[in-house]
């Protein structure tokens, strides 16, 4: 119902689990956009954290990939 209710969205189903790394390789060839955020589905992320790396890339436009502190 979720995705159903969500406008944008590009569903992918593959046949076997390619695990995280190809996965995660094959979103990355798909997908469209300014910015591409990888999230495991066990991850929770405190208010504020997406705006602060949106305004770290538009901030640093020579950067190319950002990691975030696990807690």
């Amino acid at each position: 119902a979720l995705l159903a209710a969500t406008s944008g969205l590009k569903i992918v189903k593959n046949g076997e689990n390619l695990h995280f790394l190809r996965a995660a390789n094959q979103a990355a060839e798909i997908a469209a956009g300014e910015l591409l955020l990888f999230l495991n589905n066990d991850a929770s992320i405190l208010p504020g954290a997406l705006q602060a790396t949106i305004e770290s890339f538009r901030n640093h436009p020579q950067m190319g990939v950002l990691g975030a502190r696990l807690i």
